[in-house]
């Protein structure tokens, strides 16, 4: 079972040079394995670099990068590594044990450690590490197909994120239309291309990614005021809600996929409606407080975005919580 690892540094290199050097330095794969990394800059150390294939993406957009990657990958499967994460040295051979052991995978995940700008273990919790907590008690987790509503369950909402994701390159060729279009929400493009494949999916609570906190990426680490935050996040729930859109055209009829993508549009329709002062502030803060799907950080935040200025020095004290 052949890998592409493919890499993507869209307008972003500070810490390229180390996502590269821990996808190239795996331990343990039986397979020879290619390492592509799309970029939109120059570099000249690693466009050089003889154990890289270098793919030049400027003026492309996130989902267009990732498709021009997939086509140029000569893998069986796909591997993908945001440039500011960092993988265990274990990471590939696991993911080729899994592949060899289930005949139909077509989708793997696992957990990841957060760690901080320099890679030490970083004291935080969020979204993107709620599905490895969940599995500690299982471990592992296979879903054999047809994958259906009963297996979807909290995993539409917790996709990971792009660096915990492995898939069979023909089945995210095959969604190249709809990929291309994409410009936000990767990891939950490719969590859906995994659930509309027809193969298995498989989810592990190891932790083989190392998820970098930094300020320069917003999901994780964002910087300012509170309200700044919050305009931001409104700005980010926006592109979601263009990419699931895509997602749900791509799922045409399916009668289990189409509702689950339309309660997560109405979702995020919702706090977008609240953020732009369309429905009454109590009903919403109501319905945050009865936990409308968010885990608690992001109910406390919406909250306190919702409640306005009057809060402002009590939502910059909890600023650190809004971060996940």
């Amino acid at each position: 079972m052949r890998i592409s690892v493919v890499i993507m540094a869209h307008g972003r290199r500070n810490y390229l040079r180390g996502a590269v050097d821990s996808a190239l330095h795996q331990a343990g794969v039986r397979e020879p394995y290619e390492v592509l990394v799309t970029k939109d800059f120059a570099d000249p150390a690693l466009d050089g670099h003889p154990a890289l294939r270098v793919l030049d993406s400027t003026g492309t957009s996130a989902g267009e990068m990732i498709a021009g990657a997939a086509r140029a990958a000569s893998g069986e499967v796909l591997a993908f590594l945001d440039d500011d994460d960092l993988w265990e040295p274990n990471k590939l051979s696991t993911v080729e044990a899994a592949f060899d052991r289930w005949p139909d995978l077509g989708y793997f995940g696992h957990g990841q450690t957060p760690v901080n700008e320099v890679g030490a273990p970083a004291p935080v919790g969020g979204a993107m590490l709620r599905r490895g907590r969940r599995l500690a008690r299982v471990s592992e987790l296979h879903l054999a197909p047809p994958i259906g509503p009963e297996a979807v369950g909290s995993l539409w909402a917790d996709p990971g994120n792009d660096s915990s994701i492995s898939l069979r390159t023909a089945d995210l060729r095959a969604r190249e239309p709809y990929l291309r279009r994409i410009t936000a929400s990767i990891d939950t493009f490719l969590l859906w291309t995994g659930l509309l494949s027809g193969h298995g999916l498989l989810f592990r609570s190891d932790p083989l990614t190392r998820l970098r906190v930094h300020p320069e990426n917003f999901s994780r680490g964002p910087r300012g005021s509170f309200h700044q935050y919050m305009e931001r996040y409104r700005s980010m729930e926006t592109d979601h809600l263009l990419s699931h859109a895509i997602v749900l055209e791509m799922a045409g009829d399916s009668p289990w996929a189409r509702p689950v993508l339309e309660r997560r549009m109405d979702d995020i329709r919702h706090f977008l409606d609240v953020a732009r002062g369309d429905v009454p502030r109590r009903r919403m803060l109501a319905e945050l407080v009865g936990g409308r799907g968010d885990p608690v950080g992001t109910r406390v935040s919406k909250a306190l975005y919702v409640v306005g200025p009057p809060v402002a020095q009590v939502a910059n004290f909890l600023n650190a919580m809004a971060r996940w």
